[in-house]
């Protein structure tokens, strides 16, 4: 037996290596890779492309939407920011957004835009009344919607009556529009 295996040493060798290569590329490769095509799945999933002879890397389009119904141009921005137009826009989509939830509007507030170099933020001062739920859903509707809103603070009070009857919800809420050159107008 011992001159047999010297004779085909290369060959007891070669399974050997082949053997340890196996075993690297189940325990250390094979796990590497699952994981690679997952990550590559959950990017083509949110949009990306991560093929270099894909083309340009595109936006998903949750994202192309915000940047599409958020961007002017710095002239139109400015003038429409200047005119008091984004801020009468701003409150009659939160009223719009607050009746469709069953909220009263008591009250509304502009407050002064702020023009900056890169876009123009829109804030407003609004008082709402009603169920707790509703202003959640109302809340939950502005940030899945197709503005860039901020709520920038809150505060809660009870409205004179029973308990469990209606609140008042203060809200100061900022939208952000995107100056981008070449934007619509």
């Amino acid at each position: 037996m011992d001159d047999l295996i010297r004779r085909h040493w290369p060959v007891a060798g070669a399974l050997v290596v082949f053997v340890a290569f196996l075993l690297a590329q189940g325990l250390w490769f094979h796990p590497q890779l699952e994981r690679w095509q997952k990550l590559r799945r959950e990017a083509g999933d949110l949009g990306l492309a991560l093929d270099s002879g894909g083309g340009a890397l595109g936006f998903p389009p949750r994202l192309q939407e915000l940047l599409a119904h958020n961007t002017l141009s710095p002239a139109a921005a400015d003038e429409q920011g200047s005119s008091g137009q984004l801020t009468a826009r701003l409150l009659a989509e939160l009223a719009r957004r607050a009746s469709a939830r069953g909220l009263q509007v008591v009250s509304t507030e502009q407050i002064p835009v702020l023009q900056l170099a890169d876009d123009v933020q829109v804030r407003a001062h609004v008082v709402l009344r009603g169920r707790f739920a509703d202003v959640a859903a109302f809340l939950d509707d502005l940030g899945s919607g197709a503005g860039l809103y901020s709520v920038d603070r809150f505060a809660l009070s009870g409205a004179p009556g029973a308990p469990g009857g209606p609140l008042d919800f203060e809200l100061w809420v900022t939208q952000v529009v995107i100056k981008v050159k070449g934007a619509h107008a």
